[in-house]
């Protein structure tokens, strides 16, 4: 079982492997379709950020004693639900506000994280799960989506080269 500490330290961890991959990236390139399927930088930044305060706004729900108010998709697909919806909703916002609410949403998933209660994030609340679902939703969906840059990235010096 992971402590508060191992998360923190994880977090953090993929958090910096993120960013810096992120600002490796030529501004002119952060639009352009084709790092997860159609999506663009700009749209994976959106998506980050709603994953990222999902997780905050669970643990906020939890330390403050309110489990109930997890919000859980239904189905078997309810993620594959969840990407669509969000994708939808911010594919046409700006690169600027999606990477400011991917800054925002960093932080509120720090801030959620450092009140914590060990002993709440050791036990599950209801259907929500710490020690699964905030992992899943933070450090390992970035370092699932970082191969997915580095690929792109390399098909990129490719492509161009």
């Amino acid at each position: 079982m992971a402590t508060k500490a191992d998360l923190e330290r994880e977090l953090e961890k993929a958090w910096d492997e993120l960013r810096n991959l992120v600002e490796e990236i030529p501004e002119d390139e952060l639009e352009r379709a084709g790092v997860v399927e159609e999506w663009s930088m700009k749209d994976l930044l959106g998506h980050f950020a709603f994953w990222s305060q999902h997780a905050a706004d669970s643990l906020i729900a939890v330390n403050a004693g309110r489990p109930e108010d997890i919000v859980f998709g239904e189905g078997e697909n309810w993620f594959d639900d969840w990407n669509a919806r969000e994708y939808a909703a911010r594919k046409d916002r700006s690169l600027a506000d999606n990477r400011n609410d991917w800054l925002v949403a960093y932080k509120n998933v720090r801030a959620a994280l450092a009140e914590a209660a060990e002993d709440d994030l050791a036990k599950k609340h209801g259907e929500y799960d710490p020690q699964r679902s905030f992992p899943a939703d933070t450090f390992e969906h970035y370092r699932e989506h970082a191969e997915h840059i580095r690929s792109w990235m390399r098909d990129l010096e490719t492509t161009e080269a």
